[in-house]
């Protein structure tokens, strides 16, 4: 029983070495999620600035337009200048939004892993009570026996109507 008793402590001291190593995995994952939050809104943040600056431009530009067709081509180069612009902040922001979702799917993932973990743990401590408890009951039987035993060899006689039902028991 207590080899049982130590094989089901190392599996838990096992499991818990695992779940430890899932929550820094989990917080690894969270740290990076924290990441690309903080990038997706830089990306966010630069594509409002060029889509303000788009708009400033157009409006800058539309005035300019009614003087000269030279002030006409500048805007163009201008608004085409901004447009890129967006255009590249839009596709870092896709990309950013792919990537938390990537890591999203990762945090799930390892989460579902640390409720399995912390039910196996749960099942591991009652085998573990479990083994206590038949400990507990085979000490209490064998301190009965002991005390039997004693008195045999207190009061052999006394004891002779027992006999037949404390080797009955001890052979159990």
């Amino acid at each position: 029983v207590q080899e049982e008793l130590q094989a089901v402590q190392v599996q838990r001291q096992r499991l818990q070495e695992y779940v430890q190593q899932l929550q820094e995995g989990l917080e690894q994952l969270l740290q990076q999620a924290e990441q690309q939050q903080r990038e997706a809104e830089r990306v966010q943040a630069e594509q409002q600035a060029a889509i303000a600056e788009l708009r400033q431009a157009v409006a800058t530009g539309l005035e300019d337009v009614e003087q000269t067709a030279s002030d006409r081509d500048q805007l163009l180069e201008s608004v085409q200048l901004m447009q890129a612009k967006l255009q590249a902040c839009q596709v870092a922001a896709a990309k950013a939004a792919d990537e938390n979702s990537s890591l999203t799917m990762g945090l799930q993932l390892a989460q579902a892993e640390l409720e399995h973990q912390t039910q196996d743990n749960f099942r591991l401590a009652a085998t573990v009570e479990g083994c206590g408890v038949g400990i507990a009951a085979m000490t209490r039987h064998l301190l009965l026996q002991s005390t039997k035993l004693d008195a045999l060899s207190v009061c052999p006689h006394a004891m002779l109507p027992h006999l037949s039902v404390d080797v009955a028991e001890l052979d159990r």
